[in-house]
């Protein structure tokens, strides 16, 4: 048989381990179906989704093979549990696979094609030990002591010290020998990856084994104290190339538990957290345990996708769904959810069905997850996002919308019409825009949500914006200068004016004014505020929530409230010309008034105004101050890292501005304490614009723009971008947000 043009002589390994050997027809690694001519000149097809590898002649010449040079050392374990000692090109990354070859001494060496969907794991070839000490979890020292040790564990195996001095039958010595080659590992290294520890306290390990047979070497050692959970987890991830997850962080879609033996699940450790169409997620504790892999294999046909866990964490969860444990912690067992509005028409037959479907178990724990999650970890907002053939949980956290986990589509119906059912809306109309809200009470505070529902192509899209009902923060906390602060604590003691909190959605307006608020509400005052809806709870002030459903608008309660006696008012937004009509009279008639408006900075807002319809002569009179805000990334002090690049294009622009350059700039790093993002909190950078009388004569004359600008910084106004600047130079933000504010 002679090869032809664009066929390579190579061998097709099967998922049943067949090998068919052959000429392969015009290989391509994105080709569903591969054909291999024999032979007898004979062309047999095969389906990729059934192939592991596929093995080449050394002697191939070829495009596909990637130069020899600049390789890594890895170990390729199949799913089947066949080994491969490989040398890998990084070089040539594939979605699909991995070029490789073998590495062994023969100057022909086999290249290979893995397929992704037939490997396990790829394994560093540095052992466990040597990742710890890498890590500094153990010192060299450390490390040679267990070399040492394997050494002698090497001469005298495991099986034979039990069977002298244990009495252990040589049959289950013989299956746990067969068993430890099938993991192709040595007893005594396996010992030794479990923690790499000192000669003493491998004997000490070893003595404690033998007083309870049940317990696992690795398990002993945990106990010793020696090694911790999450570092022989963070070691294994690092040597078998597998994603280490924290499943507090992940919300597990409980139906799927319910498709395996639980006891399977319980003795191996594992626990399946997602599937999609094709694949399936588990959460393995031990990466090394073939039969575990093998055993929840052979009980789905989808593709299985590994990441390491805790077993600490996988047994927990475990417990928590099916009531193995008992006692067990339920982790949402502080959260009690309430619903707020129950003005809303009974069910009907419809919506009944849709009621239990919502009120069923598993969903009301996925739901509870989200919201606890969503607490603690200081979201400001939740998205439920259908797509075409699954369900996006996404939270916003510090201003940056991060997706958390991808679920089923068979939980979206399920989990909206909970939500919906919370936040008191009609769960069976799924046509029309809804609005709700609903309160969680926790162990340390209560936290109310704001829930929008927005059908779109594939469902309907829930954005939960996180209310924290006894957020405390006042004026320093927020970053306001010593200068600006003592001028808003003169504004919010007069007895009448307009004080404005402008900026974006979502830049703190709102706690800005509670701020305010805050620092007088122990004054012998009437403080009045109307909301939509009530976000934080200010003790002593009457708060009033806007229903707009039944005519209860900004502006309606406005001119009420202003015979309910009030002496400060504050208004949640001036968003329409009736409600600023209101409470500029309001301001002018002996009523501080506190609002917001969306507007970019100080400057702006007046303008905003007047196109709101007020005039001049009655907006400089009333107006006392202005604080325009955006709230940026807090840099983590852990981790930032100095900016070396004196050509940085921010430079250019800071020299176009007329602001002096920064000695340094900073960008974020990655540690542990910031969760590996780089950013702890946010902060306010902000313009204040107090309205004295050269301020208030300009907005009378009619001085808008660069003109007004002038006037204000010439009366102390520092313009929002130069703060910015302060915060960039001083380490406290990052020059991509700086940038931002400056273009």
């Amino acid at each position: 048989m002679e090869q032809l043009a664009g066929e390579f002589k190579a061998s097709v390994t099967l998922f049943n381990r067949e090998v068919r050997q052959g000429y392969l027809i015009n290989f391509d690694p994105k080709t569903q179906r591969l054909a291999l001519r024999n032979d007898t000149d004979e062309i047999k097809y095969f389906d990729v989704p059934k192939i592991i590898c596929l093995t080449f002649d050394s002697t191939i010449d070829s495009p596909i093979i990637p130069a020899k040079e600049h390789l890594e050392e890895m170990i390729i374990n199949t799913v089947t549990g066949d080994q491969f000692h490989v040398l890998v090109a990084p070089s040539r990354p594939h979605d699909l696979g991995i070029f490789c070859f073998s590495k062994d001494d023969d100057p022909k060496k086999s290249y290979y094609y893995f397929y992704k969907h037939g490997i396990r794991t790829l394994e560093q070839p540095a052992p466990i030990g040597q990742i710890l000490s890498m890590d500094n979890n153990i010192s060299d020292n450390d490390v040679e002591r267990a070399l040492d040790t394997q050494k002698i564990l090497k001469k005298k195996q495991l099986g034979d010290i039990l069977v002298d001095t244990h009495g252990v039958d040589q049959k289950e010595v013989e299956k746990a020998v067969t068993t430890q080659k099938r993991e192709r590992k040595p007893i005594g290294e396996i010992l030794i990856e479990a923690g790499m520890i000192k000669d003493d306290d491998l004997q000490q390990a070893l003595e404690e084994q033998s007083k309870n047979r049940s317990l696992k070497i690795g398990q002993v050692l945990l106990k010793m104290g020696i090694v911790t959970e999450e570092e022989i987890a963070s070691a294994l991830a690092k040597k078998f190339n597998m994603k280490l997850i924290d499943l507090k962080d992940h919300i597990i879609n409980p139906e799927l538990i319910e498709l395996f033996d639980i006891n399977l699940l319980l003795r191996f450790q594992l626990l399946p957290i997602s599937s999609t169409e094709d694949t399936l997620t588990v959460a393995n504790a031990d990466p090394m345990n073939f039969e575990a892999f093998d055993a929840i294999r052979f009980q789905s046909t989808k593709h299985i996708i590994e990441v390491l866990a805790t077993p600490t964490q996988i047994q927990h969860i475990l417990s928590e769904y099916v009531g193995a444990k008992d006692n067990a912690d339920d982790g949402e067992d502080w959260l009690i959810v309430e619903r707020i509005d129950d003005d809303k028409d009974e069910s009907g037959d419809n919506e009944a069905i849709e009621i239990k479907a919502a009120e069923a178990q598993p969903i009301v724990r996925l739901v509870n997850k989200m919201l606890s999650n969503a607490i603690q970890q200081g979201a400001s907002d939740i998205h439920v996002l259908p797509q075409a053939k699954k369900l996006l949980l996404l939270y916003r956290i510090n201003g940056d919308l991060k997706q958390m986990m991808v679920l089923e589509k068979w939980v979206q119906r399920r989990m909206v019409s909970r939500i919906k059912l919370l936040s008191g809306m009609n769960i069976a109309e799924h046509r029309m825009t809804q609005d709700g809200r609903m309160m969680v009470r926790t162990e340390e505070n209560v936290v109310e949500f704001r829930v929008s529902c927005i059908p779109n192509a594939y469902g309907e899209s829930i954005v939960m914006r996180v209310l924290d009902k006894e957020v405390a923060a006042n004026m320093e906390t927020l970053g306001v200068s010593q200068r600006d602060r003592m001028a808003l604590n003169r504004m919010i003691r007069k007895p009448f004016g307009l004080i404005l909190a402008t900026g974006p959605t979502g830049s703190g307006k709102s706690t800005t004014l509670f701020a305010l608020v805050q620092s007088i509400i122990d004054l012998p005052v009437h403080i009045l505020t109307i909301e939509d809806p009530v976000e934080s709870e200010i003790k002593g002030a009457n708060q009033i929530q806007v229903n707009t459903k039944i005519g209860f608008t900004f502006a309606s309660i406005l001119r009420n409230v202003l015979r309910h006696d009030p002496d400060v008012i504050m208004v949640g937004e001036m968003r329409d010309p009736e409600t600023t009509s209101i409470g500029i009279e309001a301001a002018l008639t002996g009523h501080l008034m506190l609002s917001t408006l969306h507007t970019n900075s100080a400057v702006d807002t007046i303008i905003r105004l007047q196109d709101l319809g007020i005039p001049n002569y009655l907006l400089a009179p009333a107006l006392q101050g202005i604080i325009s805000q955006n709230l940026l990334k807090r840099l983590c002090d852990q981790c930032k890292k100095p900016i070396e690049d004196q050509d940085d294009e921010i430079y250019g622009i800071l020299d176009a501005v007329g602001y002096k350059r920064p000695t340094s700039l900073y960008a974020p790093g990655k540690c542990d304490q910031c969760n590996q993002t780089g950013f702890s909190g946010r902060i306010m950078a902000y313009e204040f614009l107090e309205v004295t009388d050269a301020v208030r004569q300009a907005i009378h004359d009619g001085k808008i723009g660069t003109e007004l600008q002038n006037v204000a910084e010439s009366e102390g106004m520092v313009p929002k971008a130069k703060h910015a600047l302060s915060l960039a130079e001083s380490g406290v933000i990052c020059r991509d947000d700086l940038f931002k504010l400056l273009i």
